[in-house]
């Protein structure tokens, strides 16, 4: 039995798509799509036996409650934080805020944000 794919981390929508096909006429791909917002999931080699069971549990590990959705939430402090832009992409970007009613400022146009991890400890 196949594990059920969770909604849009980024829009919401209860139903997107696990697709198969050429990726950039390489080889054999497959990845979760959302029809919606055209987020996708990393691709995976279509040879690997699970390759579905794979981009489904990555698909799923997405945490939505940790994204913001951009302006109805904004960050209380200036500072770096993972957005992701109205083209889709996903960068570091920093939020200043430049007066007393916390209004601020993105280096892009973005539509979701959220905290850094934590940095790995160097030995």
């Amino acid at each position: 039995m196949t594990e059920e794919l969770k909604p849009c981390p980024f829009c919401g929508n209860k139903y997107p798509k696990l697709v198969r096909g050429l990726f950039q006429e390489l080889s054999d791909m497959v990845n979760v799509n959302c029809p919606d917002c055209g987020a996708n999931s990393a691709f995976v080699s279509g040879f690997l036996i699970d390759a579905n069971k794979i981009v489904i549990a990555g698909w799923n590990m997405r945490e939505l409650e940790k994204w913001h959705k951009y302006p109805d939430e904004k960050p209380e402090k200036s500072g770096r934080y993972l957005v992701v832009t109205t083209d889709r992409r996903i960068y570091i970007s920093e939020f200043f805020i430049y007066d007393e009613k916390k209004e601020g400022t993105w280096e892009y146009q973005i539509l979701y944000w959220r905290e850094l991890p934590p940095m790995p400890e160097v030995e």
